[in-house]
């Protein structure tokens, strides 16, 4: 992404992909989403070296403080004020916009974790309660990775790869195929946009990925996973 100062930007550019999102993004990030549209519209982000560009960035906003308490109304302020760098609407309309549709949850419930811990968190009435507050959030992003794993990131295994007669390192080079790791064990999740890079398999081995996909669905095949599953968890825990 590039940021808007020292920016050049071609007329056509703005003709192509509209303006800059005043509505969602009033003050920061429009120029880092407007950058992120032209990029997905297929224009080229370049850089000059050789061109230096000078602006005192203290005096263009109100940072997060770099102080272990901070007043109610300084909080007040980081978190809504439209000069603020980590206003709370703007940063999660940011990530959201920004952010591919998988992940947009996950990114945005750690940058809200870390704003309310950047400001809430400092204040007089919340600060005693700070580590207690960090732990749940920790215990909270264990919960969710760990029912992630274990309902929705299951689709096979390297063996079952190799039992259909194809190699899991081809099927992830042709973007097929994710690989998923775990406490030592890798799974592989299919690719949803795998249609076009089927066309890169021979007839031979499109078949072979095909009855891959109709086995991995089935809810036999999902049930043992989620077994094999419990069982890598329940070893952790017990080292």
């Amino acid at each position: 992404m590039l940021p808007g100062r020292g920016t050049l930007i071609p007329v056509e550019v703005f003709k192509t992909i509209g303006n800059f999102n005043q509505k969602k993004l009033p003050h920061y990030g429009a120029d880092y989403e407007f950058s992120f549209r032209a990029k997905q519209a297929g224009y080229r982000l370049l850089i000059a070296n050789r061109a230096r560009v000078y602006a005192k960035l203290c005096v263009t906003g109100i940072d997060q403080l770099d102080k272990r308490i901070i007043s109610h109304k300084e909080c007040y302020e980081l978190l809504f004020s439209p000069k603020s760098k980590i206003n709370l609407f703007h940063c999660l309309n940011y990530v959201w916009l920004c952010s591919e549709k998988g992940y947009r949850y996950k990114n945005i419930f750690n940058r809200a974790k870390g704003i309310l811990l950047g400001t809430i968190c400092k204040t007089p009435f919340i600060y005693p309660f700070r580590f207690i507050m960090i732990m749940f959030s920790y215990a909270m992003k264990g919960a969710v990775k760990g029912t992630n794993f274990l309902v929705f990131c299951y689709p096979v295994r390297s063996d079952d790869i190799k039992r259909c007669g194809l190699s899991p390192r081809e099927l992830v080079k042709y973007r097929l195929m994710s690989e998923v790791p775990y406490r030592g064990e890798s799974f592989y999740r299919i690719d949803k946009k795998m249609e076009p890079a089927l066309l890169k398999l021979s007839e031979k081995d499109r078949g072979r990925f095909l009855e891959l996909k109709r086995v991995s669905g089935s809810y036999i095949h999902k049930l043992s996973i989620v077994f094999e599953k419990i069982s890598l968890l329940l070893d952790g825990n017990k080292k």
